[in-house]
């Protein structure tokens, strides 16, 4: 009996360790590819000083994550607050925003889940807000969850012509949310499809004068 037990026991775990390398695997896909990103006049070496930087304050100063996508959402939120600075371009916005999500192992998959030459402009014409879509294992955020495991992340400049003063008062002039992508819960395709690019795009000169923060 002690000889099945134990045998029993090794059957259990062997099955143990596959779960968990299983659960695991996936993060040795790092998308590095998306750090070799500049963004207009921001150099890669200065994107990757903001990448330096909040990974330092990851390990060191910001709050763990909660396992709720509001609560995720708001330490998102509060992790650019605490990066970013008043009257800073919208080109060091973004790459703040990007550097804060790469952080955490996000990977960025496209700008308002289109393909367009300039998402600023597209975004201008429709009357909407710049998002930039990524997703990130759940895994990668401290947790052990098989399923579901993608979270959605949009991060959001906002149009500076579609005057929302509660929001603003809120969050800013960006926002960040998230959501947990299932099979009975997600956004539409287009969304959650990378757009074969690695780094979101730069606005152009006039884009950016547009789109610049005003001073607080």
């Amino acid at each position: 009996m002690f000889r099945m037990f134990r045998r029993s026991l090794a059957v259990f775990a062997i099955l143990a360790a596959i779960i968990i390398a299983a659960n695991y695997t996936p993060l040795l896909f790092l998308h590095s590819d998306q750090d070799n990103c500049a963004f207009g006049p921001v150099s890669n070496e200065q994107y990757r000083a903001y990448l330096r930087e909040a990974k330092n304050r990851q390990r060191t100063k910001w709050s763990a994550f909660s396992r709720d996508d509001q609560g995720i959402g708001r330490e998102l939120r509060s992790r650019l607050s605490d990066m970013d600075a008043d009257g800073a371009t919208v080109y060091e916005r973004i790459a703040i925003m990007h550097a804060i999500l790469r952080a955490i192992g996000a990977e960025y998959l496209s700008t308002d889940g289109r393909t367009e030459a300039d998402p600023f402009e597209g975004a201008r014409k429709r009357r909407r807000d710049v998002e930039f879509h990524y997703r990130v294992d759940i895994n990668r955020l401290v947790f052990f969850q098989p399923y579901p495991r993608q979270e959605w992340i949009i991060a959001t400049i906002q149009d500076p012509d579609i005057p929302r003063p509660e929001i603003t008062k809120l969050y800013g002039d960006r926002s960040i949310s998230a959501a947990m992508v299932s099979i009975f819960d997600h956004p539409p395709l287009e969304f959650l499809t990378p757009s074969g690019q690695s780094c979101p795009p730069s606005p152009s000169p006039e884009a950016a004068a547009r789109y610049q923060a005003k001073p607080k």
